[in-house]
């Protein structure tokens, strides 16, 4: 039986006064990650060894991942998430998102309109102006939306990170459009079909039937075999019903006058007609797979709800939302567009919506309201998270009836490392080059060369003299570095911490800082191929103060070692137990010890509450009681 979805929600980075503690929460939160990639590989190397799988899960530089940077909401996915595509597709080919509501409509090929949920690779959906194929269909669960509303009357709803078209073909990502961007729409006409005809009725003739039902007939069905056509004598409408008249003559059908409709008394055509639904707001055509010629029919029998000014624009007025987008289709099958305008407050009879759907000029580059394959953006709002799913197309592109535009198509890198490198049978070590203090470690699957610039040697041809070869893994532990932006807000990046003080970086190593570059070289694909060396790479010590969990002071880098001391000089000054800070690690004593972070006006200066003077870099005593009792619950804490 399956789970729902389990989310957690975490406050954090509230202020400066919640900053270290956040950080201790966000190293927490990785390691947890790093267990159940454990789990993951220690589960598929169980399966290997029961010979139900050939091989355990790739290491994450031969998994053909890259880099790229996150933006919005984060997703921290595992490691079987990150190799089925869970984060979507970004800038570049490969797994890493962008994503589209579930509910999302497209156009599948036989012209009706389906959920992006329903997709499947396999299925060809509308592109721009000819039918795409889709390749990759993933759901990425709940994502922030933002809601576009366009000048056509539509909104177009994706994620932040989403990629669009703009009218000149430039592609962003939807973070990036502003109000008065023109987002692209389709610049040439769909395809037509073969004719659709179940009657001896010529195609035009049928296809104007049709949309005259939809617009505005009903059945009698099942009690009597017949539909209706209304249409009050002695008004325009009466030609409609003359002219139903007629073709049913030619096929010998009985038809009943009346002064208000026509009737037809025939069974096949009734239920034909009846699959086009019941009431006004189920109204629809059942197919959209008609001629050009009958594209043309289809529209002038649904012109019976329409209104022309005298400009020549047509309106046409619905209560079905599906009929008006299938009059978006049928008008960009002509290679016209639409603008369709909901009215919820109407005034008329009834409760349901009306929709008024305006024909634009045809293209006219001397007609002021030509179509200029473009929708204005005149409002953005930010909506609530919603289920998304992400899809790839052979074009990179697909097209959105409901907004009748074009569209495209660290930490989970650091935590999969960490993983991986804990659950290695083996591993060697030797004394570090850089200080014979340490001892450093290494993967035997990536030998790295003897001097920079020197040759990188294959896994199994590998000089390992003067390395002792080591039983189990490697104890790596999740890291960030720290830095606070112009806007006060933090921004960190992930890394993988080795025994030997050394910070692995991963997302160097698979393309950070020169995206477009890896992408153009292959890079992915070639380390998933082992047709490229890896050349591990490690990000700089932190100069500044990093969360360290496992520390005295709570930190690590830096000056840390001195503030170690101090907490435990502290503590021993009062003849306290040590095990608390060595386990835990006291990250607030060690910020306040040396806190760089500067307040901003509004919020709440814990500082000034407990006596530390940024600016003097030291506890201002305000009285000895006082100042005891702060070094006291220090050693308490």
């Amino acid at each position: 039986m399956g789970m729902p979805n389990i989310v957690f929600r975490c406050q954090m980075f509230r202020g400066d006064w919640d900053q270290v503690w956040s950080q201790k929460r966000m190293l927490f939160l990785m390691e947890g990650l790093c267990r159940v990639n454990q789990t993951h590989l220690q589960q598929f190397e169980a399966f290997k060894e029961r010979g139900l799988v050939p091989n355990n899960y790739p290491s994450v530089y031969r998994s053909g991942l890259h880099y790229e940077t996150e933006k919005g909401t984060e997703i921290w996915p595992d490691i079987p998430s990150l190799l089925m595509g869970t984060m979507g597709k970004g800038v570049y080919p490969g797994n890493w998102g962008d994503c589209i509501p579930i509910s999302t409509l497209a156009l599948r090929e036989d012209y009706t309109v389906v959920p992006f949920g329903s997709l499947a690779p396999g299925d060809k959906i509308m592109g721009d102006g000819q039918f795409t194929t889709v390749t990759e269909h993933a759901f990425t669960g709940e994502k922030p939306i933002l809601d576009f509303e366009l000048n056509n009357g539509s909104h177009l709803r994706c994620s932040p990170e989403h990629r669009v078209f703009l009218s000149g073909g430039e592609e962003v990502r939807a973070e990036d459009i502003k109000v008065g961007h023109l987002l692209r729409t389709p610049t040439t006409e769909f395809p037509t079909h073969s004719v659709l005809n179940p009657t001896a009725l010529t195609p035009e003739d049928f296809a104007w039937l049709l949309g005259v039902y939809v617009a505005d007939g009903w059945t009698d069905l099942p009690r009597h075999p017949r539909f209706m056509i209304s249409g009050k004598d002695g008004f325009k409408k009466e030609e409609q019903k003359r002219r139903v008249e007629s073709l049913m003559a030619q096929l010998d059908i009985n038809t009943r006058w009346d002064k208000r409709y026509i009737a037809v008394n025939d069974r096949p055509i009734a239920e034909y007609m009846k699959t086009c639904g019941g009431h006004a707001p189920e109204k629809h055509l059942p197919s959209l797979l008609m001629s050009r010629s009958q594209v043309q029919s289809v529209i002038a029998g649904l012109a019976a709800d329409a209104s022309t000014a005298n400009s020549g624009t047509i309106t046409h007025g619905t209560t079905s939302e599906i009929l008006a987008l299938q009059l978006r289709i049928l008008y960009r099958m002509l290679g016209q567009s639409v603008h369709i305008k909901r009215w919820d407050e109407h005034g008329g009879l009834g409760s349901h919506p009306i929709y008024r759907i305006t024909v634009r000029q045809a293209d006219d580059p001397n007609h002021p309201n030509s179509r200029r394959n473009s929708a204005r953006v005149v409002a953005i709002r930010e909506q609530e998270p919603e289920m998304c799913c992400d899809i790839t197309t052979d074009t990179g592109r697909f097209y959105l009836p409901e907004s009748d535009v074009i569209v495209h198509n660290c930490e989970d890198l650091a935590c999969y490392r960490v993983a991986e490198l804990r659950e290695l049978p083996f591993h060697y070590e030797r004394s570090a080059p850089w200080n014979k203090s340490k001892i450093e470690v290494a993967d035997p699957r990536y030998p790295q060369p003897a001097a920079p610039g020197a040759a990188v040697p294959l896994s199994g041809q590998a000089d390992w003299s003067g390395w002792k070869k080591v039983s189990g893994g490697i104890r790596a532990k999740p890291f960030a570095k720290w830095r606070r932006g112009p806007q006060g807000n933090y921004h960190y990046h992930a890394l993988t911490y080795l025994p030997d003080g050394r910070l692995e970086d991963p997302s160097l190593v698979l393309g950070m800082g020169k995206e477009k570059a890896f992408h153009e070289a292959g890079m992915a694909e070639k380390l998933k191929a082992g047709t490229a060396p890896v050349i591990l790479q490690y990000a700089k010590a932190p100069e500044v103060m990093v969360v360290d969990p496992e520390k005295p002071s709570g930190y690590n880098g830096g000056i840390a070692v001195k503030l170690d001391k101090k907490v435990l000089d502290l503590m021993a000054k009062r003849g306290e137990t040590m095990e608390g800070a060595l386990r835990y690690g006291d990250a607030e004593m060690g910020a306040y010890l040396t806190n760089e972070i500067l307040l901003g006006d509004c919020e709440f200066d814990v500082d000034a509450v407990i006596g530390w003077s940024r600016e003097e870099r030291k506890f201002l005593p305000q009285n000895e009681p006082r100042e005891f009792a702060r070094l006291l619950g220090y050693s308490k804490h």
